[in-house]
């Protein structure tokens, strides 16, 4: 994933019981009527977040909404009180700390009513924007409220008031309901990430689609080809449990990063004569659908970017053979970071340490393991869901004993 990350909510729960609370839903449900006028900018919006209580707190949850967006109200039978300050993350974001009920256990779901309306001041990123020709919104602009430790995975329904001519794209399926574009979502993500122009076009295989304004079809179908191809390859070894499900990518044509939502993938500037890198980049983004980050500022997210980079790198090894496995070996090798991980480490490594550095890492473990025993180090981290390099290192110990598990601490931290 390039980018940002989460947010949800949540419905009511009993008072007291003589029961013990049952355990947090892993996931917050949204339920959302939003309004977007492109020829302005302007945002309306009415949402409601059944958020799921977790175990280290339930006084309250603090919530991240752009500051050009007010709140109109917001409530909630268990709702108490909510207050609004500038945001640590960004100034063009505010904090909106909602303080519950006192009789809310950990393990209740709360359900947050909030509306809110205004401009969105967009980030200077060069992705999010409300134009009358194009509408891109994620994380970074926060149009969106949630939760501020961007570690809330959430599912949910929007229904977009754009004209009906348009066509709307993100990582669930889109139908058109009583004047209303309807994206439902029932992949976890971190936010609600969406774009919607009236000039789309779509070309799809069984298990891909590509939306596009005005490339070449020969380009078009290149995407299409590289894009099957990863789901494909990652999802025979990874998705015997949880199978991908239909990928969704859109060539925004803009400058700017693309990114990445699970499979909903966002390419901006494509090269489709470079085949090598475009498959890395779009492997590395279908392979973000397994990883799970513990947030994006956690110092064990290194492990999310690391994984879906040598992901990635097995299938153009895979497809192109080793010569183009040690270029990319090499752009790994040839840079100078600081430590990737250590056990006392506080905050999120740096990009060069994480897309650079630890894949480097992780092709010396393979040397060291085998292709064989690698194969199953990443395959169950993929799907086991590892979120703590901690949890990690014993995985590596359980394949390949405590002397690698130790050499590759070691390496970490150097």
């Amino acid at each position: 994933m390039t980018s940002l990350v989460p947010l949800l909510m949540v419905c009511v729960a009993m008072l007291f019981s003589a029961a013990p609370p049952t355990p947090p839903a892993v996931t917050l449900v949204y339920d959302a009527d939003v309004v977007i006028t492109p020829d302005s900018g302007w945002v309306e919006a009415q949402v409601t977040l059944r958020y799921p209580v977790p175990a280290d707190d339930a006084h309250g949850v603090a919530l991240l909404l752009n500051h050009g967006l007010t709140i109109r109200a917001l409530g909630g039978a268990r709702v108490r009180a909510h207050t609004l300050r500038p945001s640590e993350f960004s100034p063009s974001w505010n904090q909106l700390d909602v303080a519950f009920a006192d009789a809310v256990l950990p393990g209740d779901t709360v359900a947050i009513t909030l509306s809110y309306a205004g401009r969105p001041v967009m980030p200077d990123d060069g992705i999010n924007r409300i134009t009358p020709a194009w509408v891109e919104l994620g994380i970074d602009s926060q149009w969106f409220p949630l939760v501020s430790t961007f570690a809330q995975d959430i599912t949910g329904e929007v229904r977009l008031a754009l004209p009906e001519a348009w066509t709307v794209v993100g990582s669930g399926a889109v139908s058109f309901e009583n004047g209303r574009h309807v994206l439902r979502n029932h992949v976890a993500q971190v936010d609600v990430a969406l774009i919607a122009s009236p000039s789309l076009q779509r070309v799809r295989s069984a298990s891909t689609e590509v939306y596009h304004r005005s490339m070449p079809n020969a380009s078009v179908q290149a995407v299409l080809d590289v894009a099957a191809g990863c789901v494909q390859r990652l999802n025979h070894q990874f998705g015997a449990h949880a199978p991908f499900p239909v990928a969704r990518l859109v060539l925004a044509e803009r400058d700017g990063p693309g990114y990445a939502r699970k499979n909903y993938i966002v390419l901006s500037t494509v090269n489709v004569d470079a085949v090598e890198a475009l498959q890395q980049f779009i492997c590395h983004e279908v392979a973000h659908y397994w990883t799970r980050s513990p947030g994006s500022f956690s110092p064990d997210h290194w492990m999310s970017e690391a994984f879906a980079e040598y992901a990635a790198a097995m299938v153009v090894r895979e497809q192109y053979g080793a010569e183009a496995f040690a270029r990319l070996r090499a752009r790994w090798d040839d840079t100078e970071s600081a430590a990737v991980w250590t056990p006392t480490s506080t905050q999120r490594p740096s990009y060069q340490s994480m897309y650079r550095r630890a894949p480097a890492l992780l092709a010396q473990l393979e040397e060291r393991l085998g292709e064989a025993r690698f194969s199953q180090v990443i395959t169950r981290y993929m799907v086991d869901g590892i979120t703590s390099t901690a949890a990690l290192l014993e995985l590596v110990t359980s394949i390949g004993g405590a002397e690698t598990a130790d050499w590759f601490r070691t390496a970490l931290a150097a």
